[in-house]
């Protein structure tokens, strides 16, 4: 049934009624009721907030209905209980309670300085703050103590874009005092993965006796020679000998003594007018020299015990490229080389090449050996085959092959074995399928497929689970979900189907992969990144990251531990990036190559007497007998995570 709605012109003359009944009160025209408009809400916040702030702030600076006075360093500060109270637990509980500076007209503030206090209230009053190296070592402890704990965050914030090696040991103090346990522990990886160079600086000088023994006694500290970690002590003993001295032998026991050089102990150690005034410094020098002098008897040495190297003297990092390139044309030849890169001292090696030319598949480092799954060849032609490197006799050998060649696909690895997922065959079809290599019986399986055909995906491995995330699908388009491998149940499901918060599908240049306690993080080189939070099968946006310099398509980008790395052979420069401590990308050795190559990467630890030689031998032919199961040979490990994150996701660079 039709309603009648009244006219505006009626509803004016109701409410212009001077007496009888109300509007609501009058039957309407065809017996339609009224209805009452809904309420609406308007205003600014944000700008209402600066505005009225703005004011605040006048007031403050002339003393206008200013209620308190703050005291610090003999300096007069006024301002307003309500807003001191707003923006600090500390002032919001003084002001509460019933204590005397409750209700005082002047308040004084121990340990706050005037400069820190007056940075504090104009960012109170404008909400902005500045912080510069004069002021940081003044302003986190009041922040602290005032209980601001915005403040403490730009203070950090501060403190980490700033910190090099003659400061990261004042940066890990200041982290450690308050409580700032994100930059404790980047300050900490700072400080033992750059010590050669933060040893040099007198900061070191500083340290009080108990964190330079947990300096030198920690195992992932990196001093590549004992004899400048004697030196440091015996330069920190001569900042202040009168209280050092009688601790000098306690510090001097902590250092590798056995790998002194006997020269260094007679030029440096005999003579030092130091170690001459403690008769237990004279005989750990007399007991070190005897180590060298009577090598038969070191084992019942005391100094027996530190004759081991360090952690970062056994092994290196060792990043391994396999470098191809079809011909254009019939006259070209083909391009199949294997490089190395040493990270620590930017030194570049050749390896012999793969077998087989291949371009397109994916690598992996696995218990002392390095494989090179599918791909293609020079020809075209798609590839089952596979390839074991063997680091001890320095040559390649194949291995069985896969029951369908493919390529773009990704590798992980799990309790000693591979799992190879999706790519493509014959040129065109996308696989879903999943096969997993056994290397004891080098034999290959045939497992349950994905839910979805992909390649150009993630596949990296989480705890107990294998993880599927991004790639495109059989039509070539962007795919957003992320399936989940139940390796026990031999098993896929789909975790998540929502898209990313933003996009990481360019035609070049795949996000590499890297994990947290909780989260995997697909980083894009040259824009923003997301995390996966396996917790809660969403995605989050993560950091944004600065662009390579010179980004060039045929960059291969690749994730060692959390150091990102770009591999141009177009234009042979090379990049590396520290997320958790760089601001800016680092130029590094150049690739020793040129031409535009495909790259596949992936990344080991090699025992110093197997370091990669120039050259190498002949590759061989011949199948070596499978190796025993669960028994990694003593050349190698794979580096943790990054074989199987970052051989998956760097494939072929583009």
């Amino acid at each position: 049934m039709p309603q009648t709605i009244m006219a505006a012109e009626d509803i004016y003359k109701y409410r212009q009624a001077p007496t009888g009944p109300s509007s609501r009160d009058l039957p309407p025209r065809g017996g339609a009721e009224l209805a009452s408009p809904g309420a609406a809400t308007y205003g600014n916040y944000a700008e209402h907030a600066c505005f009225n702030l703005a004011k605040l702030n006048e007031q403050r600076k002339t003393g206008a209905f200013c209620d308190v006075v703050l005291r610090a360093e003999g300096k007069h500060f006024p301002a307003h209980r309500s807003v001191l109270a707003a923006f600090s637990d500390y002032f919001a509980a003084m002001f509460q309670t019933q204590l005397a500076e409750g209700s005082q007209k002047e308040i004084k503030l121990k340990n706050v300085s005037a400069v820190a206090l007056e940075a504090i209230l104009d960012y109170m009053y404008t909400g902005s703050i500045t912080i510069d190296y004069n002021t940081v070592d003044k302003i986190l402890p009041s922040s602290d103590l005032l209980l601001l704990s915005d403040v403490k965050s730009f203070c950090a914030d501060y403190l980490e874009k700033n910190m090099d090696c003659s400061n990261c040991l004042g940066v890990r103090y200041f982290a450690e005092t308050y409580r700032l346990g994100d930059l404790a522990q980047k300050s900490e990886k700072f400080v033992l993965a750059n010590f050669p160079e933060v040893m040099t600086h007198d900061e070191v000088l500083e340290l009080p006796l108990n964190k330079l023994e947990e300096l030198l006694t920690n195992e992932a500290i990196c001093i590549r020679e004992e004899r400048l970690a004697c030196d440091l002590v015996l330069r920190w003993a001569a900042a202040d000998p009168d209280k050092r001295v009688a601790h000098l032998a306690r510090v001097l026991a902590l250092i590798r003594l056995p790998q002194l050089s006997p020269y260094y102990i007679h030029d440096s150690l005999d003579k030092n007018p130091l170690l001459a005034q403690s008769s237990d410094c004279k005989a750990l020098v007399e007991e070190v020299k005897l180590y060298h002098l009577l090598p038969e008897r070191r084992a019942a040495m005391r100094l027996a015990g530190s004759a081991q190297p360090r952690a970062c003297n056994l092994t290196r990092d060792v990043i391994v490229l396999q470098c191809g390139k079809t011909p254009a044309s019939w006259y070209e030849y083909g391009v199949n080389m294997t490089m190395c890169y040493m990270p620590d001292d930017g030194h570049w090696f050749p390896w012999p090449p793969t077998l087989t030319p291949r371009i397109n598949h994916c690598a992996i480092a696995l218990e002392g050996a390095i494989y090179a799954i599918g791909g293609m060849d020079h020809a075209g032609n798609v590839l089952r085959s596979a390839e074991r490197f063997d680091l001890q006799k320095n040559a390649w050998y194949p291995i069985a092959s896969m029951s369908v060649g493919r390529y773009h696909c990704a590798v992980a690895e799990f309790d000693g074995q591979l799992y190879v997922s999706g790519g493509i065959t014959d040129h065109t079809r996308v696989l879903p399928s999943v096969e997993r290599y056994d290397p004891g019986r080098d034999e290959w399986t045939t497992l349950a497929p994905m839910t979805e055909p992909r390649f150009y995906h993630q596949f990296v491995r989480k705890g107990d689970r294998l993880f599927v995330l991004l790639g495109r699908n059989s039509s070539y388009f962007n795919t957003s979900t992320v399936e989940i491998y139940d390796v026990r149940r031999d098993q896929w499901s789909v975790a998540c189907q929502r898209e990313p918060p933003v996009e990481l599908h360019p035609t070049c240049d795949r996000p590499v992969c890297t994990l947290t306690r909780n989260l995997i993080h697909l980083i894009h080189p040259c824009g923003a990144s997301v995390a996966y939070d396996d917790a809660r099968s969403t995605w989050m946006t993560s950091r944004v990251l600065a662009p390579v310099p010179g980004h060039h398509p045929n960059y291969s980008f690749f994730m060692h531990g959390r150091v990102m790395y770009a591999f141009g052979p177009h234009l042979s420069r090379c990049y590396s990036y520290d997320i958790d401590l760089d601001k800016d990308w680092k130029e590094i050795s150049p690739l020793p190559v040129q031409g535009d190559l495909l790259i596949t990467p992936c990344a080991l630890q090699l025992y110093r007497d197997l370091l990669p030689k120039p050259g190498g031998n002949t590759p061989q032919t011949e199948s070596p007998p499978a190796a025993a199961a669960g028994g990694a040979p003593r050349g190698a490990e794979a580096a943790s995570g990054s074989g199987s994150a970052s051989g998956s996701a760097s494939g072929s660079g583009c």
